[in-house]
């Protein structure tokens, strides 16, 4: 391979050109011991000029070329790595959240079957349907489960093709499952309350389910109302009203002859609704009182409670 060829430069000889004279001094003639002297000064001289700018030359440029490759054979490599490493990460996370939105897009939307309560609020002693309104079509086999789907948890399951009924252990004899899925539960007791889960195989071996939350209320007992007075003065007396009840988890609300009475003015009522404070009292707050309390399945109020409110009695004047 030839050496590299340097760039020309104004004022310089090219190395080429170095060479050339070097080669020719030999033939040159040069008599005499001054002539042989200069001869021979100059022949070193020119030689040792033309090595050496034909070594740096040819370095300089050696090294630029290697330089310039090695970089750019690097950058190459480094942004390619760069762009590969780049390029899969994010391929690797758009798949990944794609598949994982499409895979919970589908388990919400395909595999979630809708159970309905019917009436809404089940009561104590009374009956409720875990209903099924849209019912898949293809069905191998379902099962009914009181709390999380483990075995000793079914209450009944079904079978198709041909039908079969199978009770599981947690059924109390009080449950009925009807072909087409639905489950009616009988007699209901407040330990019924919980979670009811339904598990469905369909004839493409998919796998369904669905639950809901049933909540079994008892009918409210009558309360009664608790008066620190029952005639007072107006204007001078502080008067507190208590609704007691022995049922929890209940509403409650105010009458004063047979309306619902809005704290106002001197009415208060406590966060619960239990208190009713009148400070003070006057006599638009005489009446007759009632308090209600109320679940979602049933309501009673108190009997009535009568609250005298009297004026001031007259002072006497002593002449």
């Amino acid at each position: 391979m030839e050496p590299p060829s340097a760039p020309a430069h104004r004022g310089r000889v090219p190395w080429k050109g170095l060479l050339l004279a070097a080669t020719l001094l030999p033939f040159w003639s040069m008599p005499g011991t001054a002539n042989t002297t200069a001869y021979t000064t100059a022949n070193t001289t020119v030689y040792t000029t033309a090595y050496t700018t034909v070594n740096t030359t040819a370095n300089a440029t050696a090294n630029t070329t290697a330089n310039a490759t090695a970089n750019t054979t690097a950058n190459t490599t480094a942004n390619t790595t760069a762009n590969t490493t780049a390029n899969a990460t994010a391929n690797t996370t758009a798949n990944t959240t794609t598949s994982t939105t499409a895979s919970t897009t589908a388990n919400t939307n395909a595999d979630i079957i809708t159970v309905e309560l019917v009436p809404r609020a089940a009561m104590e002693g009374k009956n409720v349907l875990l209903l099924i309104p849209r019912q898949p079509e293809t069905i191998r086999a379902l099962y009914w489960y009181r709390g999380t789907m483990e075995q000793q948890n079914i209450i009944a399951g079904l079978k198709k093709n041909p039908e079969t009924l199978v009770h599981g252990p947690a059924y109390s004899g009080r449950e009925t499952l009807y072909s087409n899925g639905s489950l009616l539960l009988r007699y209901l007791y407040e330990e019924d309350t919980g979670i009811y889960r339904l598990q469905v195989l369909t004839a493409n071996i998919d796998l369904l389910t669905g639950e809901k939350q049933l909540q079994v209320y008892h009918p409210v007992e009558e309360p009664h109302i608790q008066a620190t007075h029952t005639k007072v003065t107006e204007g001078a007396t502080l008067v507190f009203l208590t609704c007691s009840t022995t049922d929890t988890g209940v509403s409650i609300k105010w009458l004063l002859n047979d309306k619902t009475l809005q704290p106002s003015g001197n009415r208060k009522l406590s966060a619960d609704n239990m208190t009713l404070a009148l400070q003070p009292a006057s006599k638009a707050d005489a009446g007759a009182y009632q308090c209600e309390v109320s679940n979602p399945v049933s309501s009673a109020k108190s009997a009535y409670l009568k609250l005298q409110v009297v004026g001031e009695e007259p002072k006497l004047l002593l002449l």
